[in-house]
């Protein structure tokens, strides 16, 4: 995942080494398994690395995150590659560091406009070049900030200078889920549930080999995909663990599941302290020994954050 930033996690900038490393491992992937090949990439990667990879990778995953406009990045890929494409990541995180509080509405609105941007550029669609989307995240991750408790979620959002999520610029690591950490929907997995599914999309389904919908009923107003995913296990604390539709099940009927109430919520207060020394030599008149003055000052910082059982 974006080995071109990570450089497979051992921190050294080595791309022909990344090349050789990812070209052995798409081998050995193709010399078990007949299907596509896939990598996840930070960014249109250029030309050359593009035809390094050619014989290797057979689809191209890119991890962005526009701050509400994508720009020229679907028809940058068009200019670039004739690959297959997908966003292997994009998305919002849920606070907001130039006002130093949680903003869900932002959050909701980002994503919003950035997933029916996303699918009005489907390659089901003429001059599309996209095969769709992966949102981060789904669930909060409390571990994200290493040097913060996995106990509590902190504000410790970064700029890394390449990418811009809205509002803020910064990417507040503990903050992307669509979900809070104990299963809260935030007002952003409304917004994606609710998105766009064009009708000129829903009319190629029926042109996929296989596909046995009911097209008289995809491309008709009575189509609501929000529904319909609300009705999913997954958007249900209780039934979480389970796969497919569960509030109701296909047969209509909800399942015990469904009437699990979300955890509570709690507060959890986190406090540092930081002790500063500070040594200063005294040089006296000449004929006398130096002086060593040591200082020590310690601040003490208090945050409270909202978690869950």
């Amino acid at each position: 995942n974006e080995w071109n930033w990570n450089h497979f996690y051992d921190g050294k900038h080595n791309p022909p080494k990344d090349l050789e490393l990812l070209i052995d491992m798409a081998t050995h992937v193709k010399e078990w398994d007949s299907r596509p090949v896939a990598t996840a990439y930070g960014m249109v990667p250029g030309t050359k690395t593009l035809k390094a990879l050619d014989d290797a990778i057979d689809i191209w995953g890119i991890n962005n995150y526009p701050i509400l406009d994508w720009g020229d990045f679907f028809e940058s890929w068009a200019k670039t590659s004739t690959k297959p494409m997908f966003v292997a990541e994009y998305g919002a995180d849920a606070f907001d560091m130039s006002r130093g509080t949680v903003d869900e509405d932002a959050a909701a609105y980002s994503v919003k406009v950035l997933t029916n941007t996303l699918m009005g550029n489907s390659s089901l669609l003429k001059g599309g070049v996209c095969l769709g989307g992966t949102i981060f995240e789904f669930t909060d991750e409390l571990w994200k900030d290493m040097a913060g408790s996995n106990d509590a979620q902190e504000n410790s959002g970064i700029n890394p200078g390449y990418h811009n999520p809205y509002p803020d610029g910064f990417f507040n690591e503990e903050w992307w889920g669509l979900l809070e950490y104990g299963g809260r929907p935030r007002k952003a997995f409304f917004e994606y549930a609710k998105a766009d599914f064009p009708i000129e999309v829903a009319a190629q389904l029926k042109k996929a080999p296989g596909f046995k919908g009911d097209m008289a009923y995809l491309t008709s107003a009575k189509f609501q995909p929000e529904k319909l995913r609300f009705q999913t296990c997954g958007y249900h604390h209780g039934c979480q663990h389970q796969f497919g539709l569960c509030c109701p099940a296909p047969d209509g009927k909800n399942k015990s599941c469904c009437d699990e109430p979300i955890l509570p919520l709690k507060t959890v207060t986190v406090t540092t302290t930081t002790a500063t020394t500070s040594v200063a030599v005294v040089i006296p008149p000449t004929g006398t020994k130096k002086t060593t003055v040591t200082a020590t000052t310690t601040s003490t910082k208090t945050t409270t954050t909202t978690t869950t059982t």
